[in-house]
């Protein structure tokens, strides 16, 4: 399993913002800080990985839900948490047919109170991605 490195987030960072795409607008605004929270939701759920290590939709939730609920960031976190997690399903080949699935996971983990039910949480977003994940073409 590939986990999104500090230059894939720049490299795609800097692809939406040189292009003329509708997201731009919804970028948080990037800085040195932004990708050291990242990565360290990122470090932490590599380090931490109690799941079956090939459930690919297991680990999106977890980094979804690390980068949501750490509050790293002071604005950004489910926008950032859905970025990384987009990036990450890319850099192992899969795509997600409907993003709204990410942003509405990416709500729902917001809006659950601390650390409770993180486990059902997580494998409730990693249900959901599993219908809604695509191969891409080698």
């Amino acid at each position: 399993m590939q986990y999104p490195t500090k230059r894939d987030l720049n490299t795609f960072v800097s692809l939406i913002q040189e292009g003329s795409y509708e997201i731009t607008k919804y970028l948080p605004a990037i800085s040195e800080d932004w990708y050291v929270s990242v990565m360290d939701c990122i470090g932490y759920v590599k380090s931490t990985t109690k799941y079956n290590p090939d459930d690919l939709c297991a680990e999106t939730s977890r980094i979804l839900y690390k980068i949501v609920k750490k509050h790293g960031l002071t604005d950004s976190n489910k926008r950032t948490g859905v970025i990384v997690a987009y990036v990450f399903l890319l850099l192992n080949s899969y795509a997600i047919a409907n993003p709204n699935i990410l942003k509405n996971a990416a709500r729902q983990i917001a809006r659950t109170k601390g650390r409770v039910n993180e486990e059902l949480i997580i494998s409730r977003v990693a249900r959901k991605l599993s219908v809604a994940i695509v191969e891409l073409d080698s």
